[in-house]
């Protein structure tokens, strides 16, 4: 298997899991990358549903808890979801959480088109207020 390199860089990112450019559809499941950024943020990759040839890689960025998500997207290429990941380091990081009801994040729109540049698709949760 062929890994993508991802370039993220910064004080207090963790990564954990790796990205290949060709792997077999055994391999793809729902754990496949996950990087924590230091704001309490992870940005997590998986294959939905699991081992599952019309599935997708999903790029979800949540805080604290998988069902607390910001921001996802949608590719079928190893590739496009890198670099969604990266797209979504380089926003996400620069964001503070200041309490547990009001988000200083990027504008729907302004993530969105982040994104849309990796060649993924997206979509936002509707109950999220934007700063």
């Amino acid at each position: 298997m062929t890994p993508i390199p991802l370039h993220i860089r910064g004080p207090g990112i963790r990564v954990k899991g790796e990205l290949f450019a060709d792997s077999p559809l055994e391999h793809l499941d729902e754990d496949i990358l996950q990087v924590s950024l230091p704001n309490g943020l992870t940005v997590d990759v998986g294959w939905y549903p699991a081992c599952d040839e019309d599935g997708a890689f999903k790029v979800v960025v949540y805080r604290g808890h998988w069902r607390n998500q910001l921001f996802k997207c949608a590719t079928r290429d190893p590739r496009a979801a890198a670099k969604a990941v990266e797209s979504l380091v380089s926003v996400f990081r620069r964001y503070a959480f200041h309490t547990t009801a009001s988000y200083d994040i990027p504008s729907e729109a302004g993530a969105a088109q982040v994104v849309a540049r990796s060649g993924a698709s997206s979509s936002l949760p509707k109950v999220l207020e934007y700063a």
